[in-house]
């Protein structure tokens, strides 16, 4: 049988002190990394919904400031990330708004998910992560203009799919550049939302 000296085993344990002492250290550096990581990830996604929530409180604030019979122009400035942000506005006899409207008229400012699938009306991106205005007013819409030939030259995709174009117009309006111009036209009894596509590249404007 082996036989072990007291400085032997001193020395084995003072490696295994040192051993059980570094794999502390790594898993206390580990998680530090993970924590930083997350928080991080929080901090860019806190900005992100920030930032959408105050552009939808300034397109509110000033459609808001509309009498009946004006016409507004607003500049929506982009944000980080704001591609996968659409805008659309319901009226309160509208089936298919979202519940948080509570079947009043609202315009909202909702994330794209493309988990839900490229064909799901916007409502359905508005519940699970949009921010909604209450409009008082009775009616309420929203729509997107595009040129003719991109029309008939690009499938709609993702926010722009079949599920909200109607009548010839697209329901939903994507914040597709830096700079987004909205109009508002406010009548006696709603208020209308618009966006023209005015990039140079048309084919662009079905897409996310």
């Amino acid at each position: 049988m082996r036989a072990y000296t007291r400085k032997s085993l001193n020395k084995r344990g003072d490696e295994l002190t040192d051993n059980v002492i570094t794999l502390v250290i790594a898993v206390i550096l580990i998680a530090g990394f993970v924590t930083a990581g997350v928080s991080l990830y929080n901090i860019f996604s806190n900005q992100e919904t920030q930032s959408a929530q105050s552009t939808i409180s300034s397109l509110y604030g000033k459609a808001n400031s509309l009498e009946p019979g004006q016409n507004g122009s607003f500049i929506i400035q982009g944000f980080k990330n704001s591609q996968n942000w659409i805008i659309e506005a319901w009226g309160a006899s509208d089936a298919d708004s979202p519940e948080k409207c509570n079947y009043q008229s609202c315009v909202c400012i909702c994330q794209y998910d493309a988990g839900l699938g490229s064909n799901e009306p916007a409502a359905t991106y508005c519940q699970k992560n949009g921010f909604c205005r209450i409009l008082q007013v009775n009616n309420a819409e929203s729509f997107y203009t595009i040129p003719s030939s991109s029309a008939v030259s690009v499938s709609p995709s993702g926010i722009t799919s079949q599920a909200n174009f109607e009548s010839g117009k697209f329901k939903v309006m994507p914040l597709l550049g830096s700079v987004s111009q909205i109009y508002v036209n406010r009548t006696k009894e709603g208020m209308v939302f618009s966006e023209e596509c005015t990039m140079a590249d048309s084919t662009k404007c079905l897409t996310k």
